[in-house]
C-alpha cells in the first residue's frame, strides 16, 4: 500500500510528465515537461541569487563589461520568467537549463574575483554556494534519470539550504560592519577637519550658538579664544605646504595638551583656531590659558614614543 508521500510524488510526476511515464537508466523518473509556473519560479530564484551575490561582492571583474553581464543576466531572469508564463510551450525547459548553467558560472565567478581583490565576504559566499551547487547537480541527475529517488536526491536542496543560511548570515554580518565603518568615517570627515582632527567650522558655529543660548537662558558663563599662527604664511612660502601642515599639526598637539575635556576646539581658518572655554566667568583664566599657549609655542615639541 502506498503512503501519502508516495501518492503525492506519483501525482506530481504524472502532472509534470503530462501523462508520459518513462524510466531512466538508473530507475529515475525522466521529466519531459515541467509546468510553466515552476520554471518561472526557478528563473526568478536564480536571477535574484545572482543579484544578491553581486550586491554583497560589489562590482565584478576588472572591466565594466563583466559587471554589466552579471547585472543583465540577473535581471534577465525576471524577463524570461514572464516570457515563460506567456508562452509556456516554446522550449521552456531548454531556456531554464541554459539560464541555470549561465547563472551558476557567474555565481562562482563573481565571488572568486572579489576574493582575489580582498573582499572579506567572498570566501563565505563561495562556501555557501558550494552545497547548493551540489544539490542542483543531484536534482538534475534525478531529473534526467541518471540517479534514483533516494534520500540524497530527495532532500539535497533542503540540506543545502540549511547549510547555506548560517554562512550567508556571516557574510551579511561582515558587510554590515563594513558599511557601518564606512558610514562612521563619512560622518567623521563631515564633522572634523581632515588635517588636524579638530571640529569643523560649521559644527563649531552650532556649538557657539548653543553656548550663547545657554547663557541667555541660564546665565552659564563661557569664553571664546581665537588663536592665529602668524608665521604660518611665511613658513608655507619658505618651506612649502608639507612643512606648513606639519607646523599646524604640532600646534594642534600643543593646543590639545592645554585644553580640558569640556573645552571645544575647532579649526576655523587656514591658520586660525577657535576654542570655547566652558565655565569661565572672568578674564583671568582666559589670559592665563593664552599665556601658557604662547609659551608652549616657543618650546620644542617633545613626542612620547
Amino acid at each position: 500500500m502506498k503512503n501519502r508521500e508516495q501518492i503525492r510524488a506519483a501525482n506530481a510526476l504524472a502532472y509534470a510528465n503530462a501523462g508520459v511515464n518513462t524510466r531512466g537508466a538508473q530507475g529515475g523518473e525522466v521529466v519531459k515537461k515541467l509546468p510553466a509556473l515552476i520554471m518561472s519560479n526557478g528563473l526568478l530564484a536564480a536571477g535574484a541569487a545572482l543579484l544578491f551575490v553581486r550586491h554583497l561582492c560589489g562590482p565584478v571583474g576588472p572591466g565594466r563589461w563583466l559587471d554589466r553581464l552579471v547585472l543583465g543576466t540577473g535581471w534577465a531572469g525576471a524577463v524570461a520568467a514572464v516570457g515563460l508564463l506567456m508562452a509556456p510551450k516554446s522550449g521552456g525547459l531548454a531556456i531554464l537549463l541554459t539560464y541555470m548553467v549561465t547563472v551558476g558560472v557567474l555565481l562562482f565567478l563573481a565571488p572568486t574575483l572579489a576574493w582575489r581583490r580582498g573582499e572579506p565576504t567572498a570566501p563565505w559566499l563561495l562556501a555557501a554556494l558550494a552545497p547548493v551547487a551540489v544539490a542542483v547537480l543531484l536534482a538534475l541527475a534525478r531529473l534526467y534519470g541518471q540517479m534514483p529517488l533516494n534520500f540524497a536526491s530527495q532532500y539535497a536542496v533542503t540540506l543545502a539550504a540549511a547549510a547555506q543560511v548560517p554562512l550567508l548570515l556571516v557574510a551579511l554580518s561582515i558587510r554590515a560592519r563594513q558599511r557601518h565603518g564606512t558610514r562612521t568615517r563619512e560622518l567623521a570627515l563631515s564633522s572634523q577637519d581632515a588635517l588636524t582632527g579638530l571640529l569643523a567650522p560649521h559644527l563649531f558655529h552650532d556649538r557657539l550658538e548653543q553656548v550663547v543660548g545657554r547663557y541667555r537662558r541660564h546665565k552659564e558663563d563661557a569664553a571664546v579664544l581665537l588663536i592665529d599662527l602668524v608665521n604660518h604664511p611665511r613658513i608655507k612660502a619658505s618651506h612649502g605646504t608639507a612643512v606648513a601642515e606639519q607646523s599646524l599639526l604640532r600646534s594642534v598637539i600643543k593646543l590639545r595638551r592645554l585644553l580640558r575635556d569640556v573645552d571645544t576646539a575647532a579649526r576655523v581658518g587656514e591658520a586660525r583656531f577657535a576654542v570655547i572655554l566652558d565655565g569661565v566667568a572672568s578674564r583671568g583664566p582666559v589670559t592665563d590659558r593664552a599665556a601658557r599657549l604662547i609659551a608652549a609655542g616657543y618650546m620644542p615639541l617633545k613626542v612620547c614614543r
